[in-house]
């Protein structure tokens, strides 16, 4: 019995460590469960992961914007307005025609004022209106007039009168004017100055009281005259002609004028009378361009002579 005893306790002592320590076999990693006997299988711990660094971002620094620096934008100059040339009270001679004709000697005046145009073109005084507009253009009016005597210049004169009116540009340069027309262009230049005295002067018109004008006739273009040394001459038309004159600056009285006596033609006895009386009435002298103009008191154009070559 006594053995016995012995013998079981030891059973029992090998059993109860078989439960305490399970065969390797019978344990599962990571599950909780039961072993082949019954028994709560013991789970091995799982290891422990060392937590995995994180990286830290770092933030990106977003660059600071430099504020672009918009350039101050200059004040634009504004456009100066177009200027218009001045050519009032201007005088011109021409010296160059559009078609290249030679002039052979014939003087044509071109004068701007503040009302018009006007001048000698070889043989008539001519008058007429402008205007004027920016970037040198130019508007000569179509309706020019002129008196009506008739000279040896009048293709010239005729031609001159014909195109200005379609002149479109005017330009000045080194005293010397350009006005341009559709058929080329008229240069001019600044008239040398004429003395009253030394010179010689031919008729171009005188004042007519009974037609209450200015009249040229063909005959004028045989009257002349010439001053100097205080002393008158010339031609009628008909008969030589003598006298003496004052001057003082531009005012100028002429003594009464005596001519030859020599009869005239019926048509040359009438404008020989007018000629001579309207010296009487003469108080002040003009020289325009190569235009002479006499007048009274009042002002009233008496007479208009042209420098002759």
């Amino acid at each position: 019995m006594k053995h016995l005893f012995f013998i079981l306790l030891a059973l029992m002592i090998v059993g109860c460590g078989a439960a305490v320590e399970p065969a390797e076999s019978d344990v599962i990693s990571g599950q909780g469960q039961l072993g082949q006997e019954g028994a709560l299988a013991t789970v091995a711990p799982t290891p422990t992961l060392a937590p995995t660094a994180v990286p830290t971002e770092i933030p990106t620094e977003v660059p600071t914007e430099v504020p672009t620096e918009v350039p101050t934008q200059e004040p634009q100059e504004m456009p100066a307005p177009l200027e218009i040339m001045n050519i009032s009270n201007t005088k011109w001679e021409l010296v160059s025609m559009p078609s290249g004709r030679a002039l052979n000697g014939a003087k044509v005046l071109l004068e701007f004022t503040e009302d018009g145009i006007g001048g000698n073109a070889g043989c008539n005084g001519y008058f007429g209106k402008y205007t004027q507009g920016p970037d040198g253009l130019i508007s000569i009016g179509a309706d020019i007039g002129s008196t009506d005597m008739f000279c040896e210049f009048m293709e010239i004169e005729n031609e001159f009168l014909q195109i200005l009116p379609t002149a479109e540009k005017v330009s000045i340069e080194n005293d010397q004017m350009t006005l341009g027309t559709p058929d080329g262009d008229f240069v001019f230049v600044k008239p040398v100055p004429i003395a009253l005295e030394g010179t010689l002067w031919t008729l171009n018109g005188m004042l007519n009281t009974e037609k209450n004008g200015f009249v040229s006739m063909a005959i004028d273009q045989e009257i002349n005259l010439t001053l100097g040394d205080a002393r008158v001459g010339g031609y009628t038309g008909c008969n030589q002609m003598m006298g003496s004159y004052t001057l003082a600056g531009d005012s100028i009285k002429f003594d009464p004028i005596g001519i030859t006596r020599r009869a005239c033609p019926e048509e040359k006895g009438p404008r020989e009378f007018e000629y001579v009386n309207a010296f009487q009435n003469v108080e002040k002298y003009e020289i325009d361009g190569e235009t002479l103009k006499f007048f009274s008191g009042d002002g009233t154009l008496l007479m208009q002579f042209y420098v002759t070559n």
